[in-house]
C-alpha cells in the first residue's frame, strides 16, 4: 500500500465482510463492492490524495467563511480567474507554427471532505467533481509547498504522472486535463495557515515547461486571492427571494453564457452560431423540490443549467448532479433530430423519446430552455452544433456506465453516428 493510501485509511474505511455475505456475479454485471455503500467507478490503479492530518478542522475553515456557499457569485474571484486565464494564455510551447494564441482554462477552486467545486472559472463550466479524481485535492497538501516551484503543484503531462495517469478527470471524454498548475489558496485563523482551495490553470494539451517567472505570477495572484477571501464580511443568513428576472435574461447575457459552455468552444462554435442559438432559448426559474423532468414523460426539448442544482435520479436512486454549464436532454434531441431526418413528424418522435428518469431542483434554479422546435431549423443551420451534442452526450454516457453494466443501445449508436440534414 503506497503512502497516500495509508495516509487516508482512516477516511476511506474498508467494510470486513464474512465469506457468506459476498455475493457471486457473473460477466454480463459490473461488481460493485459487498457492502451496502458501492464503490465508485474508478479505475482500478487510480489512488486518490490523501486527507490532510487535520481534515476535520479544514473544511470546518471553508463552513465558517461561507466557501461552500456554491451558489452566491463573486464579481472579485470571477474577475482573478479572468485576469490569470488572459496571463497564461500563450502560445502552445509545443508548437511553433501555431500563430493564435493557446486556450487556456483557469478557476478558483475550493476542495471539502467530498467535492471540489469552481466558486470562479474562465474557459470552462465544470463546477463540481468528487474530490477522489481531483488534483487540486494533492496541491492543497503540504508536501506541495516547495522552493523548486513557488509553492504550485506543476503537471506538465497528466499521462506520464502515477497521480493523475488514471483519473477519470485526466483520462476521459473530450475535456480531459493534460497539462496543470495550482497554487494554494490560504486563510488564517487563530494563528493558523489553512489551504481552503486553488487558483489552477490547465489545458487539454501537455507543455514541454512552465518556467520559475511563470510560478511566480501564480503564486502573486493566488496571494491576491488569498487576501480577498480573508478581507471579505462574515457570512450573513439571508432570506428566500422570489426573482422577477433571470441573471441571463438578456440577449448579450445568454451569448456571454454560451461561450462559457466549453462543449462549444472545444468545437470552435463560431459567435454567428452562438448568437443564433441564443436567440433561441429561453429563461426560466425553477423552485426548490420543483421537477423539470419526470421518468416516463415526453421530451420536452434541452435545458442549460445557469445557476442552482438539479438532481438526477431513477427509481429513488440518486444519479448526477447537474449544476452551472452542465445540461440535459441533449440526447432527445439528438433522438429527435434522427427521426425527423427518417420523416417522422416532430410530434411522433417526441412522444417516443421519453425521459430516463427524474430531474428535481435541490434548490432555486435558474434555466435556459431549448425547444424542440427550434432544435432541429438550429442543427441544419449550425452544423457544430449537432458534435457539440454529441460532445455533450459522451460525458452523459461516462456517468450512465458507473450505473449500468451495459449501455443503452440507443446511445451508443447516437455516438457513433452522424446527422442527416434536410
Amino acid at each position: 500500500m503506497s503512502e497516500a493510501s495509508a495516509a487516508g485509511e482512516d477516511k476511506r474505511e474498508q467494510v470486513e465482510l464474512s465469506p457468506a455475505s459476498r455475493t457471486k456475479i457473473d460477466d454480463t454485471s459490473i461488481w460493485n463492492g459487498d457492502s451496502d455503500i458501492p464503490l465508485k467507478p474508478w479505475h482500478p490503479l487510480h489512488e486518490p490524495a490523501r486527507f490532510p492530518a487535520d481534515e476535520t478542522q479544514r473544511v470546518g475553515v471553508i463552513k465558517s467563511l461561507g466557501l461552500d456557499n456554491r451558489s452566491q457569485a463573486d464579481l472579485h474571484l470571477d474577475t482573478m480567474a479572468i485576469v490569470t486565464r488572459r496571463a497564461y494564455s500563450l502560445a502552445d510551447p509545443c508548437n511553433s507554427r501555431e500563430e493564435s494564441p493557446r486556450t487556456i482554462s483557469a478557476a478558483v477552486n475550493f476542495i471539502d471532505s467530498s467535492s471540489q467545486w469552481s466558486k470562479a472559472s474562465a474557459g470552462y463550466d465544470m463546477c463540481r467533481v468528487d474530490r477522489d479524481i481531483s488534483i487540486c485535492a494533492h496541491t492543497i497538501l503540504a508536501e506541495h509547498e516547495r522552493a523548486s516551484t513557488l509553492g504550485c503543484l506543476v503537471v506538465l503531462d497528466t499521462d506520464k504522472d502515477t497521480r493523475f495517469r488514471y483519473s477519470d478527470l485526466c483520462t476521459v471524454g473530450t475535456y480531459r486535463i493534460r497539462f496543470y498548475v495550482g497554487v494554494p489558496l490560504y486563510v488564517s485563523q487563530n494563528g493558523v495557515k489553512w489551504p481552503v482551495g486553488t487558483l489552477c490553470i490547465f489545458d487539454t494539451k501537455p507543455r514541454v515547461s512552465f518556467s520559475l517567472d511563470d510560478c511566480r505570477i501564480l503564486s502573486v495572484l493566488g496571494k491576491a486571492v488569498s487576501d480577498h477571501i480573508c478581507s471579505r464580511p462574515p457570512p450573513q443568513a439571508s432570506l428566500p427571494t422570489t426573482p422577477t428576472t433571470t441573471s441571463v435574461s438578456t440577449r448579450p447575457q445568454k451569448i456571454e453564457f454560451l461561450k462559457k459552455c466549453m462543449a462549444f468552444t472545444i468545437r470552435k462554435v463560431d459567435v454567428d452560431s452562438i448568437e443564433q442559438l441564443a436567440d433561441k432559448l429561453t429563461p426560466s426559474v425553477v423552485q426548490q423540490h420543483q421537477f423539470v423532468a419526470r421518468k416516463g414523460d415526453p421530451s420536452s426539448g434541452m435545458f442549460f443549467v445557469v445557476s442552482g442544482t438539479l438532481q438526477c435520479s431513477l427509481d429513488g436512486r440518486k444519479l448526477e448532479l447537474l449544476e452551472r454549464g452542465q445540461c440535459l436532454g441533449e440526447v432527445s434531441i439528438m433522438n429527435i433530430s434522427k427521426m425527423i431526418s427518417q420523416g417522422l413528424s416532430l410530434e411522433e418522435a417526441r412522444h417516443r423519446c421519453s425521459r430516463a428518469n427524474d430531474v428535481v431542483a435541490l434548490e432555486e434554479t435558474e434555466l435556459l430552455h431549448l425547444s424542440l422546435s427550434d432544435a432541429w431549423p438550429l442543427l441544419n443551420q449550425i452544423p457544430n452544433l449537432w458534435y457539440s451534442l454529441r460532445d455533450l452526450a459522451q460525458q452523459r454516457m461516462v456517468r450512465v456506465l458507473r450505473f449500468s453494466p451495459s449501455p443503452p443501445t440507443t446511445l451508443s449508436a447516437l455516438l457513433s453516428a452522424k446527422p442527416s440534414y434536410g
